[in-house]
């Protein structure tokens, strides 16, 4: 199924994950699959690297002020909440199922800043994230 991307937010989505997919091409990763969707949500990339799976979430925002350093800037990583990495947890879980994945698998994400006016983009990964199930006795 083609997506279809029509909000400001969407399009700025799609761009993050067209330079998602040239950066991990360009670090040896092979796409497997994108987009994979479950009742529980979905995963944004499949890929395997040195026979390792990796389910990868992608977050990119646009740098207003063109500067990287601003520390008080709005980052990616403030739209990967506990909530969205557990949808992706089970996500992937239905992914190995269906798929009979027998390999090592791990999650990450990709934040990816874009530059309009400097025509950059600036791009972290988070990989090998651990998904815990329950909160920890620190978050009640």
């Amino acid at each position: 199924m083609i997506k279809i991307f029509t909000t400001s937010q969407q399009k700025i989505g799609q761009r993050g994950e067209q330079i998602a997919l040239k950066y991990l091409i360009s670090k040896d990763f092979e796409i497997v699959q994108r987009n994979y969707s479950t009742k529980d949500g979905e995963i944004d990339i499949i890929a395997i690297k040195d026979n390792v799976f990796y389910f990868i979430e992608i977050k990119t925002t646009l740098l207003r002020n063109s500067n990287v350093f601003d520390k008080n800037r709005y980052k990616p990583e403030y739209n990967v909440s506990r909530e969205k990495l557990l949808k992706i947890k089970r996500c992937a879980e239905t992914y190995v199922f269906e798929y009979n994945v027998s390999c090592e698998t791990c999650f990450g994400v990709l934040l990816i800043e874009i530059d309009d006016k400097n025509n950059r983009s600036y791009i972290r990964f988070m990989g090998n994230i651990i998904i815990e199930n329950q909160a920890s006795e620190n978050e009640y």
